[in-house]
């Protein structure tokens, strides 16, 4: 039963995060979620990712075209440039940590049904007595 709610989750979130599955992808919607309450420059993405700054900026622009990044200049100096976390992923963020507590929820019910996993003693307590 677990498994296939894992399985559906995943799912889940390559339908409605595509590229947030990938390494990259991962990476970068974490930055933008903590960078949510204080936007950084890109260049302290590109800077502390273990991924090239084009593999980055490609991901960028995936998550920009689906809604879940806006990308905008510093107005004082327009070669600052900073990534924000829209309202979009926000949401589809909080659905998926929704999804993620229910399967979890599901993974203690199966625990609590399920009989003791504890391994028997070893003849060795018993041994040499």
């Amino acid at each position: 039963m677990f498994w296939r709610a894992l399985e559906q989750l995943h799912l889940w979130e390559r339908e409605n995060l595509p590229g947030a599955d990938t390494a990259v992808g991962n990476e970068v919607l974490v930055w933008l979620l903590k960078s949510k309450s204080k936007p950084r420059p890109l260049k302290d993405l590109y800077r502390s990712s273990r991924f090239s700054e084009p593999t980055i900026r490609n991901c960028l622009k995936e998550f920009a075209t689906l809604g879940f990044a806006s990308i905008v200049s510093n107005g004082s100096d327009m070669r600052s440039r900073f990534a924000r976390a829209t309202p979009k992923l926000e949401l589809t963020v909080a659905e998926y940590r929704r999804r993620f507590q229910e399967v979890a929820e599901l993974a203690r019910a199966e625990a609590a049904t399920r009989p003791s996993t504890s391994l028997p003693p070893s003849n060795s307590d018993t041994q040499g007595s």
